[in-house]
């Protein structure tokens, strides 16, 4: 099983959700479902992984993660905003340590939460 299809399956069941639940609450067949947690599916398109996300009470990021692929809403804010593109290229060619990822995260958050 690929790592996407497993953590699908594991957190599926500690909801206790079928696999008919789960497909009806995503709108894809059980079969599919089924077949991405045994990882003989690729990890389905943005879309899908979203309401794979809410109905399992998901990190979403995580399962972007493990999915090998970007959310859509963040490509979207990246290519509407350049600032932003540039700031996170700067920081790959910085190659910021985990703790300096971490500064400029509270840092975000911080003012995220003041408004």
């Amino acid at each position: 099983m690929g790592e996407f299809g497993t953590t699908i399956r594991n957190l599926r069941l500690l909801k206790k959700l079928s696999l008919r639940s789960l497909a009806s609450r995503v709108g894809v067949s059980p079969a599919y479902i089924h077949l991405i947690e045994l990882g003989k599916e690729k990890p389905p398109r943005p879309e899908i992984i979203v309401e794979i996300a809410k109905s399992l009470s998901a990190d979403l990021d995580h399962l972007f993660r493990l999915a090998s692929r970007l959310d859509p809403e963040i490509v979207n804010y990246l290519n509407t905003n350049p600032l932003m593109l540039s700031t996170i290229r700067y920081a790959k060619i910085a190659k910021l340590s985990q703790s300096e990822q971490k500064e400029i995260y509270n840092f975000v958050e911080n003012l995220s939460l003041k408004k």
